[in-house]
């Protein structure tokens, strides 16, 4: 791992019927309170399945990974994690290092 490898947080959820428009309020309160006490992340993006609408993926890259550890020792994430438990029936969360990506080219 690099100095400058960015580290990804990722979150699979599924959402308990009936849930997803209060569970996407949440995650927003939470991805906003996180930019305002946690140090390192850049951004945090929120991805619903159009197929099954209670299927979500969180993603977000953070500067390093200190960062992340303790943001996952808050209480205020350990507060947010104990509502997304009552608005989901599975969560699994992950840390990851990117290590390909692509883009597409420019048309000229």
């Amino acid at each position: 791992m690099g100095d400058h490898d960015p580290i990804y947080t990722v979150g699979l959820w599924t959402v308990r019927p009936g849930n997803e428009d209060e569970f996407i309020r949440a995650w927003k309160d939470f991805a906003t309170g996180t930019a305002s006490y946690a140090k390192g992340p850049i951004y945090g993006r929120l991805l619903q399945d159009l197929e099954n609408p209670g299927r979500f993926v969180s993603f977000g890259p953070w500067e390093d990974i200190e960062g992340v550890q303790a943001w996952r020792q808050q209480p205020e994430f350990k507060k947010a994690f104990g509502r997304f438990m009552e608005l989901c029936d599975e969560i699994s969360p992950g840390t990851f290092l990117l290590v390909a990506e692509s883009a597409r080219k420019e048309a000229r």
